[in-house]
This record gives C-alpha cells, structure tokens and sequence, in this order.
C-alpha cells in the first residue's frame, strides 16, 4: 500500500512540497503495539523498522516507517483513551478468548 500524499498549506515547511500522510489503519496498528509492548515512541520506531513481523502488523511492507514524532502526534490527536479501548475490545474478542484457552493446554 503507497501512502497518499497531502499537499500542505503553504505555511509551513516551503520547499518541501508534498509530504506522505499516514494511513489511518497504520497509526492505530502502531499505537496499539506501542500500548501491547509498552514501549517509548522512539523504541516503537526502532522496533518496527527492523521487524519484518512488526511490519507486516502494521500494514507497513517496505514503506518508510513513521517516526516517533510523527507517531507523538497522531497518538495526541487519537488519544490514549482511544488507543486503550481498541486494546481492551481486542482483547475481550471471542476469537481472543479462544485463543488464548488453546494456548493453555
């Protein structure tokens, strides 16, 4: 999947022209990894650039991974709140519940 780009406003950042934005699908599959691992943006960053697994999660293929600022902010816009609940619904699936009482036995 190719990021689409964004055209900026003009205000800020002249000369660079068009910046790639971030899939929504891709901020919330990292954010709910970050919360999972519990890790700092900068180690989420690290993590997912190296790990073709983390990767492939994150819906990321051989895209450039967005930075830990870039990441800072979506998860402000989002909200923590936001990022726990998705936790907490994917947790409490059925198909979440299965699994983990198969990986019991």
């Amino acid at each position: 999947m190719r990021y689409t780009k964004h055209k900026g406003n003009g205000m800020s950042g002249a000369g660079r022209g068009d910046r790639p934005q971030t899939p929504a699908e891709v901020a919330l599959r990292m954010l709910f990894l970050k919360h999972v691992r519990n890790w700092s943006y900068e180690t989420r960053e690290r993590e997912v650039r190296g790990n073709v697994v983390y990767r492939s999660f994150c819906r990321i293929g051989t895209e450039k991974v967005p930075d830990a600022k870039t990441l800072v902010r979506l998860g402000q816009a989002i909200g923590a709140d936001t990022v726990r609940e998705l936790h907490d619904r994917i947790v409490s699936a059925p198909w979440a519940i299965r699994w983990r009482l198969a990986s019991r036995s």
